[in-house]
């Protein structure tokens, strides 16, 4: 496999997950701004999941090491 095409994909996916990740929280705020959500009920459902999604982002790609 080409080296510049392995980093042209690596680039392209690097781009599509900064998107997402800079995309969410604005469309999650619209949301709730959108929706009239209370902010206090965001807040204790975002605590909720931090420890989670944490989690799952820290351990991704199997880094265990024995």
């Amino acid at each position: 496999m080409n080296v510049n095409s392995e980093r042209a994909r690596l680039s392209r996916r690097h781009l599509l997950i900064m998107l997402v990740c800079c995309l969410l929280p604005v469309a999650a705020i619209g949301a709730v701004w959108a929706l009239d959500i209370p902010l206090s009920s965001v807040l204790v459902f975002g605590l909720l999941l931090l420890c989670p999604l944490g989690h799952l982002l820290m351990m991704r790609g199997g880094h265990h090491h024995h």
